[in-house]
């Protein structure tokens, strides 16, 4: 028997619906009819062939070995050279300059036991101060108040001269005057008795009236002296 067509099959193998086409290599002991439908006898290795396939089962992957970090080692401390030791440098002292060498006590200077045994120049450095000086005797140490203002300031220039010489300077050197008077009112009298003792440019000046001098002076003169 020749049936041509296909059909589907009532029957299912694995779930699925098995169809069938028969063809003229089929033997008539594998076709069957069920309900008028032609279909091929399912065998068993028909189902076994439809059987769906067991899942293969999914390998969990080995765990990959981890090597441990290496530990971190901290770098050896760096060595720093120690500082020098600062040494505080030496004081630089100032040396007074050294007096003039003498052979003998001049007997032309003003006593210093005068007044509380002032001091009567000091050096610094290339500069002499004269302290303030009056009309006294250097011979005998007296201050005579009768003579006038010109003659008072003559004795003076003539102390500080001797000042000066016993340190190397002479009235040339005087850069600076200053000059106290009890009476301004003799400035001009004064002024002609000072200005026979310096040459040329005479030195800065600064004349002040105070109301009273040592010993009732009527003038007295202090000065600054260089090199």
């Amino acid at each position: 028997m020749v049936v041509t067509g296909c059909s589907g099959m009532d029957d299912t193998v694995g779930g699925r619906t098995l169809f069938y086409k028969q063809g003229p290599g089929d033997p008539p002991s594998q076709i069957e009819t069920k309900a008028g439908v032609v279909s091929k006898r399912v065998t068993p290795e028909a189902v076994v062939a439809y059987a769906p396939a067991a899942p293969t089962p999914v390998r969990e992957a080995a765990p990959v070995a981890v090597a441990p970090a290496p530990e971190r080692v901290a770098p050896p401390p760096e060595r720093v050279a120690p500082a020098p030791e600062r040494v505080a440098p030496k004081p630089i002292l100032a040396q007074a300059s050294p007096a003039a060498p003498s052979s003998a006590p001049r007997s032309d200077l003003p006593s210093t036991d005068l007044f509380n045994r002032y001091t009567q120049a000091t050096r610094y450095g290339d500069l002499l101060f004269v302290s303030g000086q009056i009309a006294v005797d250097p011979r005998t140490g007296a201050f005579n108040g009768d003579q006038d203002i010109e003659a008072q300031t003559r004795q003076v220039l003539e102390n500080i001269r001797a000042i000066l010489e016993s340190n190397r300077l002479t009235m040339a050197n005087v850069v600076s005057t200053t000059v106290f008077l009890a009476n301004i009112s003799q400035f001009t009298a004064m002024d002609g008795a000072y200005h026979g003792y310096f040459k040329g440019t005479p030195p800065a000046r600064t004349v002040v009236e105070v109301s009273h001098l040592p010993r009732g002076a009527l003038v007295e003169i202090s000065l600054i002296a260089g090199r």
